[in-house]
């Protein structure tokens, strides 16, 4: 696996970005989803990602800057052909890198609520917690917080 810059006039990158808004509304309330369309993922404060395998596109995922010390986790989505093969995780932990040296103290993620996100919310919460606890005890001067949260 290698994590690239997302590029935005690749199909794959497009075809996994429009599938992730497509569950996104199909599985929250109206006027509760807050995920980034292909423009918003194009602003100078967010920074987008794939993760490839070969020519596989496995998993998609940003981090924008909310402000000096605050990133949040946006837009992550795992392709169907790859789910439960290790892409969220690499991925997530590329993200958390690159906040840390960014020097963020806050890094954040919303994700919606219901059955559909249950099993992915649960899955990232936990990443995050258990990539935050072993940096942690390897470097506390590098720590990061997480807050993340689920909404109605």
């Amino acid at each position: 696996m290698i994590v690239r810059e997302g590029d935005f006039a690749n199909e794959k990158v497009l075809a996994l970005l429009q599938e992730h808004l497509a569950g996104m509304h199909a599985n929250s309330p109206p006027g509760s989803v807050y995920a980034l369309q292909p423009s918003g993922l194009q602003s100078q404060a967010v920074s987008f990602y794939a993760v490839w395998d070969r020519d596989e596109l496995m998993a998609i995922g940003a981090l924008k800057e909310i402000d000096i010390a605050t990133g949040e986790i946006k837009s992550m989505r795992t392709a169907h052909a790859h789910l439960r093969r290790g892409a969220a995780a690499f991925l997530l932990d590329h993200l958390i890198t690159i906040a840390r040296v960014r020097g963020y103290k806050r890094l954040s993620l919303e994700t919606g609520s219901g059955a559909a996100l249950n099993l992915p919310w649960r899955s990232i919460a936990g990443m995050a917690l258990k990539m935050a606890v072993n940096s942690a005890t390897t470097s506390r001067a590098r720590s990061t917080s997480f807050f993340i949260s689920s909404y109605d």
